[in-house]
């Protein structure tokens, strides 16, 4: 992917600043994906173990390390030879990286110098004014709005109001989920106070419906179906 160049000493326009950004941005993540990808094939080649799901028992520098070392041996296994290719793979991914990574600090100067409303977006989620939103996980990763960039929370709520974090927007209406209103089944009853146990099972009638529920383990009834008027 090619990146768009960016004068600091021209005018500044928020949005195309921010797009160019984006870019940048979506360019070092395809470069740490693939250094990712390098580190787990180095993982296997020198027969580390996964802990969990996604851990390994050694962290990627230490697999790099033993696969060096392994490779330095005098008589090296033939097996790893045909890994040697990870190393100058490393090498290569981890300079792009601080290309990239140089590129972005250097065409972030005009915002750091007098900053302007951005607008970051989880993936099937909600709009973020801050990347680092106490609701957002540490691995969670951002996309840009760019053309947002620049205006102001009234905007951004009139543009995209049932998708915006409600923290990072307090004017954000706080009746709306992702994408959608929330619409209540008229069918369903959310009464959770019971009328009587039933004799069989954890169920219970309801004091509002009449219906049965099952009973949660703090004693609320879930959300039930009501009965069928005879």
């Amino acid at each position: 992917m090619t990146s768009t160049a960016i004068d600091p000493a021209t005018a500044i326009d928020p949005k195309a600043l921010d797009r160019a950004l984006a870019d940048l941005h979506a360019r070092r993540w395809e470069i740490v994906d693939r250094l990712d990808a390098t580190y787990r094939s180095i993982h296997n080649a020198v027969d580390d173990r996964q802990v969990g799901r996604t851990r390994w028992a050694m962290t990627d520098q230490a697999a790099y390390d033993r696969l060096v070392e392994l490779l330095d041996a005098p008589n090296p296994a033939p097996r790893l030879r045909d890994y040697a290719y990870l190393i100058d793979r490393v090498a290569r991914y981890r300079a792009e990286r601080a290309a990239v990574t140089a590129e972005i600090d250097t065409a972030e100067a005009p915002y750091r110098a007098k900053p302007w409303p951005r607008f970051y977006v989880v993936d099937r989620g909600h709009i973020h004014a801050n990347p680092h939103c106490h609701t957002l996980r540490p691995s969670t990763r951002l996309g840009w709005l760019p053309e947002l960039s620049g205006d102001t929370e009234a905007d951004a709520v009139t543009a995209h109001g049932p998708l915006l974090c409600t923290h990072c927007f307090p004017s954000a209406p706080v009746e709306w989920t992702v994408g959608q209103v929330k619409v209540e089944d008229p069918s369903m009853c959310s009464h959770k106070r019971m009328r009587e146990w039933k004799v069989r099972g954890r169920s219970a009638w309801c004091k509002e419906c009449g219906g049965l529920a099952a009973v949660t383990s703090i004693g609320n009834l879930r959300k039930h179906k009501r009965p069928t008027p005879a």
